[in-house]
């Protein structure tokens, strides 16, 4: 078997491609990681607060971009006779077993195709009511919910059914009184403007993030571009060898 050579040919194309594909990078990459170090240091030069008397105090200096760990309170908690308890949010669902039709298709033993009737049972939703608080207390600070930029999500609850034989059973899905979480917002005019509540997250972990973002998105984007690199001279090189063979 004849030793394969790199010709000069190769070399040369090859160191081209290399200083293109890099400037082209390099290009690339610099508005992607100005943004992610812009965005990365806006979160970590921001206010950090944990307690209730600096997340008032805040607000009276005009600081700017804040985030506030602690948590959010339903100020107007909802109820119904239905179910125990005091909740953010209830979603109560009336169901009713309800029978459908469908045309199902069959072989017999004969390989012959025949078509019949079936009749199927299924849960269906008839009505719908929500019920949900209008107001939340956070570190002492009472909110207008819709000023929040928080979706109220709800987990299922339980299922009530009028009777054991009964046709309409009733599903209830809740949002607890409470959520842990941080708020991020900006403190401007002596108050709290474009209010995100983060469900579950805590300061450290969005500090952490925002040093991963920077690092991430520089390795993350070379480690794609040299791939992309290789494949383009791997491309070539497969090419150049086909050419020779014919």
């Amino acid at each position: 078997m004849e030793e394969y050579k790199i010709t000069w040919r190769e070399v040369l194309f090859s160191t081209i491609i290399i200083s293109i594909m890099v400037g082209i990078g390099v290009w690339i990459s610099n508005p992607i990681i100005k943004t992610s170090t812009e965005t990365a240091i806006d979160i970590l030069s921001a206010v950090k607060v944990k307690d209730a008397e600096k997340f008032a105090y805040i607000a009276r200096t005009d600081v700017g971009e804040f985030y506030a760990e602690g948590k959010m309170v339903a100020a107007d908690p909802v109820s119904i006779p239905d179910i125990k308890g005091k909740y953010m949010r209830i979603k109560k669902i009336k169901q009713k077993y309800t029978s459908h039709t469908r045309l199902v298709s069959y072989t017999d033993s004969k390989g012959n195709t025949h078509t019949r009737v079936e009749v199927y049972y299924t849960w269906d939703d008839v009505e719908t009511n929500d019920y949900k608080s209008n107001r939340v207390k956070f570190l002492n600070k009472e909110f207008n919910l819709n000023d929040i930029n928080y979706r109220v999500s709800v987990d299922y609850n339980t299922t009530i059914k009028n009777g054991f034989f009964s046709d309409t059973r009733y599903v209830y899905y809740t949002h607890p009184m409470y959520a842990s979480g941080v708020m991020n917002g900006i403190c401007v005019n002596k108050g709290y403007s474009k209010l995100n509540f983060l469900r579950g997250s805590t300061i450290e972990r969005i500090t952490e993030s925002a040093y991963d973002m920077m690092n991430i998105s520089v390795v993350g984007f070379w480690i794609i571009w040299i791939f992309l690199i290789c494949l383009v001279i791997f491309t070539f090189y497969a090419f150049e060898n086909k050419w020779l063979e014919d």
